[in-house]
């Protein structure tokens, strides 16, 4: 069955088909200048024929129409065309789209072949298509790789992971080809990392983690035995990530990072509380309860795994710090201190760099005698919150 569409076309290739068998068209995009819009032209017809009556007659806006391109590349037929005016100006057929092109997108601009070919005009002709493929709109990096953990310069050489910081979300899907780790040299050192089939991100995006490949850190396991330690002790390294790592919004990083580091001997030494320092606060005050661990423990444990109560067995509420190489931890409460008795909270999931946790070696040495064992899920240090001295 005939469409209106059909109707005008076979009106027009009547109307022009022919005045206008030497004609050459071809189309062209004409990008908008000072005082000017963006607008598809159709060149090389015949002047005389657009001049004419039948020209004024057929309705240009059906013969002429320009198409997003749809996303599977099928072409622009399936997608209605572009709003915009279609017109004849200066010997030339021109379509001026409503609203400006974006940037990225593909445009299909049909010219339909039937009123300007001199072959029959009642004939079946296939329409003129050109496309038109615009440059991207250029994107300007915001994101930056804010902070990587450990921050120590010396890290064990069973260092088990980095958490890598971003001002922002990234993208996924990339993580593995973008990092790298490269010796004093800059020779780069083959597969240190564990490829994991989904990368371990936060909920915001922001952070990621990457492990060390386990099999070569842990003693006994064959990658360890054959290839060796992705680190070795004595050596010096850098973490490097690339540039290229795109964010959320497809922009690239602001710039490369770099994260240089020593290595010293393994550490096979679970931590260990009752060795740690605590700093009590004052009753009445907010001042921070301090922990010294003598020793970096992992960033992301320590913003969640230790919690302060009071007399009584309830949670105070307050904020964490961590200090300088992850090496001490701060609680500030919401209110005042209560003078008598409290406790930190230990949960024995916490490691130090090389994920040894309390009371659990991260692999078992069987020379030192370490067997691995069920340990309570917590542990509890005392503190005393003191009243504060006459005069102070």
């Amino acid at each position: 069955m005939s469409t209106r569409r059909d109707l005008i076309l076979a009106v027009s290739a009547l109307l022009l088909g022919g005045c206008a068998a030497a004609a050459s068209p071809r189309i062209v995009l004409v990008r908008a200048g000072e005082g000017t819009k963006d607008a598809f032209e159709v060149q090389g017809l015949d002047e005389g024929c657009l001049a004419s009556p039948q020209a004024a007659a057929v309705e240009w806006d059906v013969v002429f129409r320009v198409f997003v391109e749809s996303v599977d590349g099928t072409g622009g037929g399936e997608l209605p065309p572009l709003l915009g005016s279609t017109r004849l100006e200066d010997g030339a057929l021109l379509f001026e789209p409503r609203f400006p092109l974006e940037p990225g997108l593909r445009y299909r601009a049909r010219l339909e072949r039937g009123f300007w070919s001199g072959d029959n005009p009642e004939a079946d002709h296939p329409p003129m298509e050109e496309v038109f493929a615009l440059a991207p709109r250029p994107i300007e990096p915001t994101t930056a790789v804010d902070r990587v953990y450990p921050s120590a310069r010396v890290l064990p050489q069973n260092q088990l992971k980095f958490y890598i910081h971003f001002s922002g979300p990234m993208r996924r899907g990339q993580a593995y080809s973008r990092v790298r780790l490269v010796d004093a040299s800059g020779q780069e050192v083959d597969a240190p990392f564990l490829e994991l089939g989904e990368e371990l991100w936060d909920p915001s995006g922001t952070r990621f983690t990457l492990f060390f490949d386990p099999g070569r850190v842990k003693r006994g396991l064959l990658p360890h035995d054959e290839v060796g330690p992705p680190l070795r002790s004595g050596k010096t390294y850098a973490l490097i990530v690339d540039a290229g790592w795109l964010d959320a919004g497809g922009a690239p990083l602001k710039e490369a990072h770099r994260k240089e580091f020593e290595v010293s001997i393994p550490d096979y030494d679970p931590p260990e509380p009752k060795a740690w320092k605590l700093s009590p606060p004052t009753a009445g005050t907010r001042e921070p309860l301090a922990v010294a661990f003598g020793e970096p423990l992992d960033h992301a444990l320590l913003q969640r795994l230790l919690h302060v109560r009071d007399r009584n067995g309830a949670f105070i509420a307050g904020e964490v710090t961590i200090g300088a190489e992850e090496r001490e931890w701060s609680f500030w409460p919401e209110a005042p201190w209560q003078q008598g008795r409290h406790e930190i909270l230990v949960e024995t999931a916490i490691e130090d760099l090389a994920g040894n946790s309390i009371g659990r070696p991260f692999e078992v040495d069987a020379s030192r005698g370490i067997e691995s064992r069920l340990e309570p899920k917590t542990v509890t240090l005392p503190f005393e919150v003191a009243a504060a001295q006459a005069g102070n």
